[in-house]
C-alpha cells in the first residue's frame, strides 16, 4: 500500500468513482506505486460496480493518464 499516494489521489478532482477507483490502486500498489496486478473482477468487488463498469472507470483513468499500463 503506497500512503503517500493515497494522499495525493485524495488531492485530486475526479468523479467520485474514478477516485475511489484511483485510490483502490494506490491500495494495491507498492511504495513506488508499481507493480499491481488486481484483477478487473477484484476492482469491481472493491467499488461495489459491476465488472463492465468496472472496466470503464480503469479505462477512463489510462485515458486521462492517471494510470498507465507497461
Amino acid at each position: 500500500m503506497s500512503i503517500d499516494l493515497m494522499a495525493k489521489a485524495w488531492q485530486l478532482n475526479l468523479p467520485a468513482t474514478q477516485k475511489l477507483a484511483l485510490l483502490a490502486m494506490c491500495d494495491w500498489a507498492d511504495r513506488t506505486g508499481c507493480s499491481l496486478h488486481p484483477s478487473v473482477a477484484a476492482v469491481a468487488r472493491r467499488l461495489s460496480v459491476s465488472e463492465r463498469h468496472a472496466q470503464r472507470i480503469l479505462h477512463q483513468l489510462i485515458e486521462d493518464g492517471w494510470l498507465q499500463v507497461v
